[in-house]
């Protein structure tokens, strides 16, 4: 039984953004997402060297294309 535990723990995010405007007025947006996170953790509540390690990592990349609108409305104008 070891009186002193400890748990040590990093983490990091980052993303950026880009956006275009294309020819047509659509709007293409691509975002890169990175994470990273490890943690080392002394479990001092048990017996013999319980010393848990783990660790995860993460790369994304997210592309969206919005089409412009089209303006469906349509009024009609009524002679009286």
């Amino acid at each position: 039984f070891d009186p002193d535990p400890f748990r040590k723990a990093r983490s990091y995010r980052a993303w950026s953004n880009a956006t275009w405007q294309l020819n047509n007025n659509d709007v293409l947006s691509t975002t890169l997402y990175f994470r990273d996170q490890s943690m080392d953790f002394f479990k001092h509540f048990l017996t013999g060297t319980p010393l848990e390690k783990n660790s995860q990592n993460g790369f994304c990349v997210k592309k969206k294309k919005k089409k412009k609108k089209k303006n469906k409305i349509k009024i009609k104008k009524k002679n009286y």
